[in-house]
């Protein structure tokens, strides 16, 4: 496994490119079911109406509740997007070094 120096620091980094892969594919998966539950959840939700009616209780109630299931829907797509995000940076690292770095030698000339 060959080493490659950071052109912005003059730290070593070892990067074992093939071995990238397989965390990049577990991201996709890991979010393609969130994002598929999110929605689900999300449809489901929106579905039920107002279930607990419009007299007093009910406002006091959905007063709570939607802000509340706004939020939940929120942190859920937002970790869905950061899972995303972490895939698409896995997959760059892993081009970036399985081509810019992969024709260098491995020792100076």
């Amino acid at each position: 496994m060959p080493a490659h120096s950071s052109p912005t620091s003059k730290a070593t980094v070892d990067v074992y490119a093939p071995g990238i892969k397989r965390p990049a594919h577990q991201s996709m998966a890991t979010y393609t079911t969130l994002n598929d539950v999110t929605k689900r959840f999300e449809s489901a939700s929106a579905e039920l109406g107002k279930p607990w009616g419009t007299d007093e209780i009910g406002a006091t109630f959905e007063k709570d509740y939607l802000p509340s299931m706004g939020a939940i829907l929120a942190t859920l797509h937002g970790i869905a997007n950061g899972l995303l995000s972490y895939k698409e940076n896995l997959d760059a690292t892993h081009t970036t070094y399985d081509t810019e770095y992969s024709v260098r030698p491995t020792s100076p000339t």
